[in-house]
Order: structure tokens, then C-alpha cells, then sequence
């Protein structure tokens, strides 16, 4: 076989490669000596909301995405939540309607969902408080908040108290929601406050500041006030200030420490007088007096300022900062007037033992119907924004949900960001041993059409690896690989050849779902075919020959992706 012409487009392609610039390269080399890297990234549409809407939360409930209230078309306030099973949205009830209202997720795993505005068109605050309960995949609204708000924030100390504060053209103070039934008043504050960054410091303490006073007027100075101890200036807000972000705020994701015997540590964006950004670090200090209980605020180290441009358009970061603890990587948000999507990651780990925190821009392609709206960090890492608004205003809230595939961008050692010819002897190395698999892939093809047609197959696996089918869902499926229990997307891309982030995004283009979530549902399908072919078998059993590690995995998941129990599906089955 004359393998000339494959080996030609081999060549062709390394020349294009060392031509063309790399999809996630350093900077130009004006700015030889910045480890900012500018990479590309593959939005993904999901399925549109059943209800548009804005002015709503998204969060992490029990490892699944629920976006909760908000107002619809005519700006008027929906009573509903919706849930993100991984193939469509669900609606659920809630017992209020809850528009630009706190929501946190608590330690116990629940949501507390409290205030909002009491009529259309933004009108008003309300008492209401109700909790969701992500087992049940229900809300149950029982009391009322100690004062009625809209605009409010909260932070969770250990204890599993609430801290709450802030309010919308209504008197503002600091209140707390025992963790059961109560809410509680239990201090005043110096300022009135909107939009209040609500961050603790400490097993039993928080702090609460703010940009804007409850008529959205720029404070003239901005004091921090403690749940416990004296407000006090940080002297990092004389020159810069906490910066007003166009989405209702979640001081929650802020955090990147906390807890145990880790320091509290939370990552806030400021704003100097000339409109620059900057990235604070906000830092329990021991109790040592005078400082008992207080916080420092300091620049975070990082290895240039934040970007404000890209290819010449202004780059809007539309969100406060969403900290991925797993990762170490806090990312920010923005849009540009292309409709193309921005996520600057923060990679934070060195800058907390004293060196600077490096820094990836990931840019999408430009994308349809673009609306803002509070991101919200998935399971796996990766971030979703849900519904929102654009230019047109809050009486046309919008559907439409993207996701952007974060989760296995792993972040760069900084000292590769600055080599680009390191990029490229790297690709032009990875290219000849693609030539070289090709050539072997090729080879193994002609030897398997040569055999005899009645001769068998007793190197199947092996022919399987020389000669995969293009679609690695199939391969997948045939080979029933999704029954390993402990199968990771490492494991297929060893067996294909390719690398993890290679065979994750073949999947979310051909099916729209991560790894895991196509895993699961091949592992759903073939618990319900030996359910329906064995009657007499054990519902369980059924479930751990499918794949899963256990039963309690398994009545979860198939009732996040059927809507039902087994038992229940069984009983309509029959």
C-alpha cells in the first residue's frame, strides 16, 4: 500500500502548525515576559430553560444544577425552580416567588432561598424564606426573615448559622438564620447597604461592606462592618474599591479557604478611580490584639493586571469571581461586543506561598441570543450560565443556557507560557507519532482485510485498538465499558490512544453530555433492559451489573435521569 499521500498531509500539517500561532499560546512578543495565555474554547448550547427568566440563582444543589426564581417575560416574578438532569430541564415548584433574593448552599446540603421583590416590575420586599432539599428535589417554605429584603447576601459560619445582610430602598442590618427555623436580628451597621459582599473570617464571625448604599448611590467611603467587633477602613479601600458587578452577586463562590484548620481566605475584584481591575484577597488575621476577629485586605500577586481587551474589543466581566477550590483556579466571567465569552482563570496556589498567580484567558467562538446572568460552577468544573438579559432589559429575560467547558482545562506551568517554539517542537514531536500510528493503523487494516472470512477473531480487542471506529460513543457502547465501576475517561483515552480532554469533547459534541453524564445514562439504559428481560431479578443487582459502585449511586442517578425510582419505573413497565 503507497502510504505517500498520507504522509505528504502529515507534512503539510507541521507546516501549518509551525505558521500558524497555537489555540492556547503566550502573548505577542511585545509582551515577551507575561505568562498570560490566551486559549480557545468550545461553547456548548444546552437545552433552553422551560421559563425564561432573570434575576434568578444558579448554585450546586446535591451535585446537580437548579436555577431558582427570578422574574419572566413582563417582568413578573415565577413561583418555580428549574433542575438540570443532564438531558433536560425539570420544573419544580417553589412555595414564594423569589426575584433577585439570597440563595446560598448550605453545609447540610441544602438551599436557603430568602426575600426578593413582592410584585412585578421590581417592586417591593418580601419576608420569605424556604429551604430546598436536594434528596427530596423539593422546597418548603416555613418562615420569614427577621426583615423583609431584596438584594441581600449571606455567608455560612461553621457553626451552621446564617449571616444575612443588605436591602433595596428598605433599612438595612445584619441578621441571623439559626440553621433550622429562625432568623434573628443581632447587630445594626454603619452603612445601609445593597448589594452587600457578605464573607467570614472566622469559626463565628463575618464581614459586610459594600460599594452602594440601599438607593444605589457610590458610598463616599467604605467601611466593613463585623457580626461581631468594631467596623473598621481597610486602607486597600482608599485607593480601590469593590467593584459593581451587573448580576446579582453570590459572595459564597468568593471563597478559596476556610474551615478546620485552614485559614479563611476569599478572593473579591476592586476598582481604582481610572476603571482599572485588581484582584483582593481577603485574609482572616489570628486573633492577636488589637486585631482580634478582623481581616486583612491586600492586592493578590498576580503576573500582570487583569486584560481588558482582546483583538481589540473590550472585554466586559460581567460577574464577581467563582472560586474552584479543587482546582485552586478562580475564574471571571465576562462577554465582549462580538457575543464571544470570556473566562479568566486565576490560578491562585502560588500567590499563597508568596509568588504570583498565574493566568489563562479562555475565549469561545461567538455565540447566539447572548444574555448575562450569574455563572454558576458544575459538578465537574465547568461553568453554566442560565438564562438572563441582554441590552433589551428585564422585561425580556431569555431561555437560552451555555456551558463552558473548564473542568479538564488543567492550568500551565507558567515557565512554558513564554516559550512558544517549545509549543511547537512539542506538536511537531506529538505529529510524528501520529504519522506513525497512522502508518501502523494502516498496516493492521491491510492485514485484517487479507484474512480469511472464516477464520476467527480470537485478537479481537487488539484488532478493536488497531482499528477503533471513528465514534467513540460507539466504541464505548459496544464494548460495554460504562459496567467498570471505577471507569474514568483516562481509561478510554489510554485504550483509544488520545488524551482525556480529546475524548470529553468528542463526546459533549456528539451527544451535548460530559463523560459522566453519558456514562450514567448507557449505565441507566442497560440496568433497564436486565430489568425488563430478568423480572425476577433484584432491583440493586440490576444496578451494580449496569456499573455502579452501589446501590445508593444507583437509585440516585436513575431517578435524576428517568424522573422516577426504579420500583416506580418497574411498576409502570409492567
Amino acid at each position: 500500500m503507497n502510504y505517500r499521500p498520507t504522509l505528504l498531509a502529515i507534512a503539510a500539517l507541521m507546516a501549518a502548525l509551525i505558521a500558524a500561532p497555537s489555540p492556547c499560546a503566550g502573548q505577542d512578543s511585545s509582551a515577551a515576559k507575561s505568562t498570560l495565555r490566551y486559549c480557545e474554547i468550545q461553547a456548548h448550547r444546552l437545552p433552553d430553560l422551560n421559563i425564561p427568566r432573570f434575576g434568578h440563582a444558579t448554585l450546586l444543589a446535591g451535585g446537580e444544577v437548579l436555577v431558582v426564581g427570578g422574574h419572566t417575560s413582563g417582568f413578573v416574578p415565577t413561583p418555580t425552580a428549574e433542575l438540570w438532569d443532564g438531558r433536560e430541564w425539570r420544573i419544580l415548584p417553589t412555595t414564594y416567588t423569589h426575584d433577585q433574593a439570597l440563595a446560598i448552599a448550605l453545609s447540610s446540603g441544602k438551599v436557603l432561598v430568602a426575600g426578593g421583590h413582592q410584585q412585578p416590575l421590581g417592586i417591593g420586599q418580601t419576608f420569605t424564606v424556604e429551604l430546598y432539599d436536594p434528596v427530596a428535589r423539593a422546597f418548603e417554605g416555613y418562615g420569614c426573615l427577621d426583615r423583609k429584603r431584596v438584594f441581600a447576601d449571606a455567608a455560612e459560619l461553621d457553626s451552621g448559622h446564617v449571616v444575612i445582610s443588605g436591602n433595596w430602598y428598605e433599612r438595612d442590618d445584619i441578621e441571623l438564620f439559626d440553621g433550622t427555623r429562625q432568623c434573628r436580628h443581632v447587630g445594626s451597621t454603619s452603612q445601609q447597604r445593597t448589594t452587600p459582599i457578605v464573607l467570614p473570617i472566622s469559626a463565628h464571625n463575618a464581614v459586610v461592606f459594600s460599594r452602594l448604599d440601599t438607593c444605589a448611590h457610590e458610598l463616599d467611603s467604605i467601611v466593613v462592618d463585623r457580626m461581631e467587633g468594631a467596623p473598621f477602613v481597610p486602607p486597600l479601600f482608599r485607593s480601590w474599591r469593590p467593584r459593581h458587578v451587573h448580576v446579582q452577586r453570590r459572595s459564597a463562590y468568593c471563597r478559596i479557604g476556610g474551615g478546620d484548620s485552614e485559614p479563611y481566605q476569599h478572593l473579591i475584584t476592586v476598582e481604582d478611580s481610572a476603571g482599572h481591575l485588581a484582584i483582593a484577597r481577603i485574609t482572616a488575621l489570628p486573633a492577636t490584639p488589637p486585631a482580634a476577629d478582623s481581616a486583612a485586605f491586600a492586592l493578590l500577586p498576580t503576573c500582570q493586571p487583569i486584560p481588558m481587551t482582546y483583538e481589540g474589543d473590550s472585554i466586559n466581566y460581567f460577574a464577581e469571581l467563582i472560586a474552584d477550590r479543587a482546582a485552586k483556579r478562580a475564574y471571571l466571567v465576562g462577554i465582549d461586543a462580538r457575543n464571544r465569552f470570556y473566562a479568566l482563570a486565576v490560578s491562585y496556589a502560588p500567590s499563597l506561598q508568596g509568588a504570583q498567580a498565574t493566568m489563562t484567558l479562555y475565549v469561545s467562538q461567538p455565540m447566539p441570543d447572548v444574555v448575562i446572568s450569574q455563572p454558576a460552577l458544575t459538578s465537574t468544573g465547568d461553568i453554566i450560565i442560565a438564562g438572563g438579559c441582554n441590552a433589551e432589559g428585564n422585561f425580556v429575560p431569555y431561555a437560552s443556557v451555555l456551558l463552558l467547558p473548564l473542568g479538564e482545562a488543567a492550568p500551565q506551568s507558567s515557565w512554558l507560557t513564554s516559550h512558544s517554539s517549545l509549543f511547537i517542537l512539542a506538536g511537531i514531536f506529538i505529529l510524528l507519532l501520529a504519522a506513525a500510528w497512522v502508518v501502523r493503523r494502516l498496516r493492521s487494516s491491510a492485514r485484517l482485510q487479507s484474512k480469511p472470512a472464516e477464520e476467527p477473531d480470537s485478537s479481537a480487542q487488539e484488532a478493536l485498538a488497531d482499528v477503533a471506529d471513528p465514534s467513540i460513543t460507539e466504541y464505548i457502547r459496544s464494548n460495554k465499558l460504562f459496567r467498570q465501576s471505577d471507569l474514568k475517561v483516562s481509561d478510554v483515552a489510554a485504550q483509544l490512544n488520545l488524551t482525556p480532554r480529546a475524548v470529553s469533547e468528542s463526546i459533549k459534541m456528539e451527544t451535548g453530555q460530559t463523560f459522566t453524564q453519558f456514562i450514567n445514562i448507557l449505565r441507566v439504559d442497560y440496568a433497564k433492559a436486565l430489568l425488563r428481560q430478568s423480572p425476577a431479578m433484584k432491583i440493586g443487582a440490576a444496578g451494580m451489573d449496569a456499573g455502579f459502585a452501589n446501590e445508593t449511586s444507583f437509585y440516585r442517578t436513575f431517578k435524576a435521569i428517568t424522573g422516577t425510582t426504579p420500583k416506580e419505573w418497574i411498576a409502570m413497565m409492567s
